[in-house]
């Protein structure tokens, strides 16, 4: 017969199913797809912000109510205690439907689901866990991690779904681990999620390259946050302080300022880390170093670490850091705990060129004050007589061409 075979039969659709989905097709679909529900900026929180339609509203009868709510005397009830329009309120814009003018409103009426709030979240909440199987970039990644606790998770209907994606991007590593920490303490903090390796994971995330990572400014505010329970154990806070104080000895000056403040704080909220600046490591020759410290810098478990049993040695040594501001600020700890605690977003910004910016105007200003005694930095152990003193020694003195480079 002159009949073609149906395309849409089951063995077609599973033909299809076992075809390998194109990556790049993937890609552009997830971008799609997150660049339009991170554009969704008016998600309602309550019911009642649920009123505004591209078309008319779904219950005409609701506007009717919520409007003779706001007025006294505006309608009279029914015995069945249904709200009844007034007759001056005929022809109004607020009806969006003629014949439901003079209806009185049923009790029974059920809501629509566009209007309810539960509805709202169960299709965002499988929105973005759809989205969120789907294969990504690591810029979408970042992007995602980002915005989880601002505009995701409130938004959620079940917020502890998130847990086994935010888990794996934090045990993920790298700046990865960094962007999930907020969503994971949100869920922890806001939502009752157990995670007991979490204090131990964020120890981890102390290496030498956490100074250099671009959010580096949004990992110190988080962990001033995670560390400001007064309930933590001193082992653990110790831990933190001492991994801390230890990075710092090859931390760039931008860095070793947001340590240092850091560090004060945490002791001056844990007393019990006193001990820390108490304590003197040294050996029989008197000479502290990092092969007679007790502590273990590449134990991964905080509380086996030892630190608590260690010394601060190495803000001793910051004392004689070559930019001025890092010994200024190491030189606090000799001093009596009785300074209030920084502000750390008094540091928390600083990179090498604002340090630069800062240590270049500081030597105009220096150089343009006349009435200062400051002389120039000298460049020379003794000031010489000529530009190319090497070939003093053979200069005649009756040459009259080296009287010209002759200062």
């Amino acid at each position: 017969s002159g009949t073609t075979k149906d395309q849409s039969g089951p063995s077609s659709k599973k033909r299809r199913m076992q075809e390998k989905p194109d990556r790049k097709k993937l890609n552009i679909l997830m971008e799609n797809t997150f660049s339009i529900l991170d554009n969704l900026r008016t998600m309602p929180t309550d019911e009642s912000e649920i009123d505004a339609f591209w078309i008319g509203h779904p219950v005409p009868e609701m506007i009717k109510e919520k409007y003779n709510n706001k007025k006294d005397n505006s309608g009279t009830q029914d015995l069945n205690g249904s709200i009844l329009p007034s007759d001056d309120e005929e022809g109004e814009e607020y009806h969006d439907d003629d014949n439901a003018k003079n209806e009185p409103i049923k009790n029974d009426t059920k809501i629509p689901i566009v209007l309810r709030l539960h509805e709202h979240k169960r299709v965002f909440s499988e929105c973005w866990l759809s989205l969120l199987k789907l294969p990504m970039t690591l810029d979408s990644y970042k992007k995602i991690l980002l915005i989880m606790h601002k505009k995701i998770i409130p938004h959620m209907l079940q917020p502890l779904l998130l847990m086994d994606f935010l888990t794996d991007s934090y045990n993920a590593g790298g700046v990865v681990s960094l962007l999930a920490l907020n969503g994971l303490f949100t869920l922890i903090h806001e939502h009752n999620l157990d995670y007991p390796d979490f204090y131990k994971k964020l120890y981890g995330l102390f290496d030498r390259n956490l100074m250099h990572v671009k959010y580096r400014s949004r990992f110190f505010r988080l962990v001033d946050l995670f560390l400001a329970s007064t309930h933590l154990p001193v082992q653990l806070i110790a831990a933190f302080i001492k991994r801390m104080s230890r990075l710092s000895l090859t931390s760039p000056p931008h860095g070793i300022v947001i340590l240092i403040p850091m560090i004060y704080n945490l002791m001056k909220r844990h007393p019990g880390c006193m001990q820390l600046i108490h304590r003197s490591n040294t050996n029989n020759h008197g000479i502290v170093s990092e092969s007679n410290d007790p502590y273990n810098f590449d134990e991964k478990d905080p509380m086996e670490s030892g630190a608590i049993n260690s010394s601060l040695w190495e803000i001793k040594t910051l004392q004689d850091h070559y930019y001025p501001n890092v010994a200024t600020l190491a030189k606090i700890f000799e001093e009596q705990f009785t300074k209030p605690s920084y502000n750390l977003e008094d540091f928390l910004d600083h990179t090498y060129k604002t340090i630069f910016e800062t240590e270049i105007k500081r030597s105009t200003k220096r150089m343009n004050n006349k009435n200062s005694n400051n002389k120039s930095p000298a460049l020379a152990f003794e000031k010489p007589k000529y530009l190319f003193p090497f070939y003093t020694n053979n200069i005649n003195n009756n040459d009259d061409m080296w009287k010209m480079w002759e200062f």
